[in-house]
Parts: C-alpha cells; sequence; structure tokens
C-alpha cells in the first residue's frame, strides 16, 4: 500500500516537472521571438510606430495565463481547499 502510494507520488512529480519544464522552454522561445519581432520592427520603420509592443502584450498575456495553469495560482480553487480541510479534519478525529 505504501509502496503504491509513492509511486503515484512519484510520477505526479515527474508530470509537475515536465510541465514546469515545458513553461519555461515556452518562456524562452517566446523571449527570442520577441527580439527577433523587435528587430524586425526596428529594421522596418526604426521605432516610430513601436507595433512590437503589442505582440509583447498578447506574450505576457500569454505567459500570465501558463503560469496560473502550471504553478496553480487558482484564487477559487474550492476542491483543493475542501480536500485539504478533510484531511485535516480526519487527521484531527483519528488522533489517539
Amino acid at each position: 500500500m505504501i509502496n503504491l502510494y509513492k509511486q503515484r507520488k512519484y510520477f505526479r512529480s515527474l508530470d509537475r516537472i515536465a510541465k514546469i519544464k515545458s513553461y519555461y522552454t515556452t518562456i524562452l522561445i517566446y523571449t527570442i521571438l520577441l527580439f527577433v519581432i523587435a528587430g524586425l520592427n526596428y529594421y522596418v520603420n526604426q521605432w516610430k510606430n513601436p507595433w512590437f509592443l503589442w505582440f509583447a502584450i498578447g506574450l505576457i498575456l500569454n505567459i500570465l495565463i501558463r503560469s496560473i495553469k502550471t504553478f496553480e495560482w487558482f484564487p477559487f480553487n474550492m476542491k483543493k481547499e475542501n480536500k485539504n480541510k478533510a484531511i485535516i479534519n480526519f487527521e484531527e478525529n483519528n488522533k489517539l
């Protein structure tokens, strides 16, 4: 029983590590792409019309949403909160 629990925990951690690695890879790609687009904008009109900023705002919003999903920053995640309360109540009720 304990071994099964450890295996499940191990595979969950591997999944989480893969998500975090994907997140940072995406940020790296977005950063490189933003510099390329900014360079193209400078080459075309030398900052007279900085249209690459719209692209940057879109990337920032995308990164923000990915951060919320990857690091589980859900402000109204009631399932997790209820699960934590249930575990605490179970531990309090089973004290010797």
